[in-house]
């Protein structure tokens, strides 16, 4: 089974989503900072590595706690997201162009994997992400 592991980043009452570059636009596919384990990496280390790759955020120089929330199924089945929960304690900020990770097959190879990311309300979050990750903001408290 296919296992990405991700963050959902709050800042004050922001969420931060991310927008994959092959996805349509506007209503298309919106995503948490996520990817896959590297060899001999922790869950918590390629959460971590993946957002500041896609984002640009390196999260432990930044003020806030962290918490696994778990880990949430897709409804196909044939994959898995274990989400951890950023909660800055200071306005986070990131650079437009500052996705590392780029596209390495297919006809967008070598492009960045994130063209945009921007900052929501959890509502929006909510009509914005995949299912899979609603299950993680449904347990947070200010829903």
């Amino acid at each position: 089974m296919e296992h990405a592991f991700g963050f959902i980043v709050k800042s004050k009452d922001k969420y931060l989503i991310c927008h994959p570059f092959a996805s349509k636009w506007k209503d298309g596919f919106w995503s948490l900072p996520k990817g896959h384990a590297k060899p001999g990496e922790t869950e918590l280390e390629s959460a971590l590595r993946e957002t500041k790759e896609e984002t640009g955020i390196d999260l432990e120089k930044q003020k806030g706690k962290i918490s696994k929330l778990g880990t949430f199924a897709y409804p196909n089945g044939k994959k898995q997201i274990t989400i951890f929960l950023f909660e800055g304690e200071d306005s986070l900020r990131f650079k437009k162009a500052s996705c590392q990770s780029l596209i390495t097959r297919g006809k967008n190879k070598g492009k960045p994997e994130i063209d945009l990311c921007t900052w929501v309300s959890l509502k929006e979050a909510k009509a914005k992400l995949h299912s899979s990750v609603i299950q993680a903001l449904n347990m947070l408290k200010d829903k």
